[in-house]
C-alpha cells in the first residue's frame, strides 16, 4: 500500500464513513459508473488498500455492490 501524501491523516474508515446508509436502487441506470471496493482489501485498522478500487459498471457489478459509503452527513 502507497503511503499517504505528506500532511494526511489516517483514520480508519468506519470512524469517517456512514456505511450502508443508502443504497442504489434496482432502477439505477445499467451504464452507471461507479467505484467499488471489497471489504476485504480494508484491514483491521480500516485503512483502504487503494490499488484495489474498481470502477465498475452498474449492470457488471455484484449485487452487495449497492451499498453506498459517504462521508456522515453527505448521503
Amino acid at each position: 500500500m502507497s503511503s499517504a501524501p505528506r500532511g494526511w491523516v489516517r483514520e480508519r474508515l468506519k470512524d469517517v464513513a456512514a456505511i450502508n446508509a443508502h443504497t442504489l436502487s434496482a432502477g439505477t441506470a445499467p451504464d452507471y459508473e461507479f467505484n467499488y471496493l471489497e471489504i476485504s482489501n480494508v484491514d483491521y485498522h480500516g485503512i483502504v488498500d487503494h490499488s484495489a478500487i474498481e470502477r465498475l459498471r452498474f449492470e457488471d457489478a455484484p449485487s452487495r455492490a449497492r451499498r453506498r459509503v459517504a462521508q456522515p452527513g453527505a448521503l
